[in-house]
């Protein structure tokens, strides 16, 4: 278990800390079940009293929820006030598309390179094991499964770096992330060069990690982010063709039944 025993004086802050900190570094994850009262306080040392304290205090700031029947759990929408507006938009809009890519580039690049680095061999066996389901799901043609490794392939990285505001701010966004890679999925069932080629750039970063070369790390994320884009902008030039042909089909249909 991630808990520890306490031993600062005031023990509700502290135990409300050591779960604040578990939830900023993904430790705790959106969704996860906590340990009742009477395990959380024998894992840290305290009474229940003290530990009910500390939970009413993350409840109240919104970091934990209370389920009925599954007790406490981590809020599923630490992000949500960020994702939400921008998730329309992402669908809809291709600049705001194109400009969370950007972005991305700027996040995980630097990731790539803090990770292949600085990582442990242990955190670097999980970012090949994702890498590995991805390849799996790739060659058995199963979009979904592809899709989720590929998420988890680049969650395990974003978490590796251990920076906490970049892991936060990955999960936050990370509905946006999942529609982005299940749109260059879906392009890419429809060739099959472009499946190999997502294949081929995922081998390179993770190669690059298990290395340990910070800049073909950063070279190889770089070069994968911005195929992204590219397949993000032949999505958009394809969906607006598709709109101006139905327009137009609308609008001969009125002459017709007049």
């Amino acid at each position: 278990m991630p808990f520890s025993p306490i031993k600062s004086a005031n023990v509700s802050e502290e135990a409300a800390n050591q779960i604040r900190e578990l939830i900023a570094i993904d430790v705790l994850k959106p969704d996860d079940a906590l340990p009742g009262e009477r395990e959380l306080g024998d894992l840290m040392g305290i009474s229940r009293t003290s530990i009910r304290t500390a939970l009413q205090v993350l409840t109240t700031e919104g970091l934990l929820i209370s389920k009925r029947g599954a007790g406490l759990r981590v809020a599923k929408q630490l992000g949500a006030s960020i994702s939400n507006p921008l998730v329309k938009l992402f669908d809809s809009v291709s600049k705001t598309s194109d400009d969370f890519l950007k972005f991305r580039i700027i996040l995980e690049c630097a990731n790539a390179y803090e990770v292949a680095k600085n990582s442990s061999e242990l955190e670097r066996e999980e970012i090949n094991r994702t890498h590995q389901l991805l390849l799996l799901a790739i060659d058995n043609k199963n979009l979904e499964s592809a899709a989720q490794a590929d998420i988890e392939f680049h969650m395990a990285i974003t978490e590796t770096s251990a920076n906490v505001v970049s892991i936060q701010v990955a999960r936050s966004l990370y509905e946006l992330m999942e529609k982005g890679v299940k749109r260059s999925h879906k392009l890419s069932q429809e060739n099959v060069e472009t499946w190999q080629t997502l294949a081929k750039q995922h081998e390179a970063i993770n190669q690059a990690i298990m290395q340990q070369d910070p800049d073909g790390a950063e070279l190889a994320m770089r070069q994968h982010l911005e195929y992204q884009r590219q397949l993000s902008t032949e999505y958009f030039e394809i969906k607006a063709r598709h709109e101006i042909v139905d327009k137009r089909r609308v609008w001969a249909a009125r002459f017709k039944s007049d």
